[in-house]
């Protein structure tokens, strides 16, 4: 089994904040193309998210599309792809980002590292906490 570092999708160097959208069509090349890699020698593990990541249902499904329906194709997804499903401690299924709108709600140090970063790169407090 191998973990698949292909699925973290728009990582830079400069920080969160610099983050690359994300779109369906991505998501789905990324997973016909680990499935293809893969063919019948192995399985890969199958993750949608992690503790270091967005929920994978605000991640991966657009703003303005995300219903039940959406929810449960990418939990499927997880499911019918060759591979061992992985479901990390706390994660949920089909749970949305909560909404945040203040630093100051925010025990996370990580999350407020890449808040400062953001910051010191010039960007505005309204374009930091996006």
């Amino acid at each position: 089994m191998i973990l698949d570092n292909e699925t973290i999708f728009g990582v830079s160097e400069k920080g969160w904040y610099d983050i690359t959208p994300i779109t369906p069509d991505d998501y789905k090349k990324c997973c016909f193309d680990a499935q293809a890699k893969m063919g019948d020698i192995g399985f890969l593990s199958n993750i949608i998210e992690n503790h270091d990541e967005p929920q994978g249902v605000s991640r991966y499904i657009p703003e303005g599309d995300c219903c039940v329906e959406g929810k449960k194709m990418l939990a499927a997804l997880k499911f019918i792809l060759r591979g061992l499903p992985f479901i990390y401690q706390g994660q949920e299924l089909g749970m949305e980002n909560v909404p945040i709108s203040s630093i100051d709600e925010v025990d996370d140090i990580s999350a407020r590292d890449e808040y400062r970063i953001a910051l010191e790169a010039g960007l505005s407090l309204e374009e930091a906490w996006i």
